[in-house]
């Protein structure tokens, strides 16, 4: 059975996601296998005639690999839902402000805020739109670097700001307490 069919088995259109680092060993040990048996092939024409089939084998299947690995991310569920739990959470965290806002007294600025509540409402209807339909796939693809980006910021911050500046002093203090 050739290493295709083996990659297809643990990673093919039916199987569920893999670990991108399971997914790698089991290439590297189907490469190693595959050029084993191609070395071990008595073949006519001499070693310097091989080793051209050798690196196309070894070429082909680095490019057969990189199409699993972005097939197997594609099954990956955060990748399929990032963009609109990106633009809900931003739905989310402008009407919280609003509403804050609102309590507080603060009119001109609760509308203003709203606005990022409608805004990413329509994105998210733009994107089902253009992800079913296949019109518009530039859209479609600007929309999710958009979100891409402010998935990343936003995660830069959390992990930034929020676990260094707020969670650690509160470890160190359950820590230290039996100390004091």
């Amino acid at each position: 059975m050739c290493t295709h069919a083996y990659t297809l088995q643990i990673c093919g259109a039916d199987t569920p996601y893999l670990s991108p680092e399971t997914l790698e060993k089991k290439h590297k040990m189907y490469m190693a296998s595959a050029l084993a048996e191609f070395k071990s092939t008595r073949k006519m024409g001499g070693s310097t005639f091989s080793k051209k089939y050798e690196d196309e084998l070894i070429t082909k299947m680095n490019d057969a690999y990189e199409s699993f690995v972005k097939r197997n991310e594609s099954k990956h569920i955060l990748n399929a839902y990032r963009t609109p739990a990106v633009l809900g959470l931003v739905m989310v965290i402008s009407y919280l402000v609003s509403s804050i806002l609102d309590m507080i007294g603060i009119d001109s600025l609760s509308d203003t805020a709203i606005f990022g509540l409608y805004i990413p409402l329509l994105l998210v209807g733009v994107w089902l739109y253009v992800r079913y339909s296949g019109n518009f796939r530039e859209v479609g693809a600007m929309i999710d670097n958009i979100t891409a980006t402010v998935w990343e910021r936003v995660s830069a911050f959390f992990t930034n700001f929020v676990s260094y500046r707020l969670f650690f002093p509160v470890f160190c203090l359950l820590v230290c307490k039996p100390c004091l």
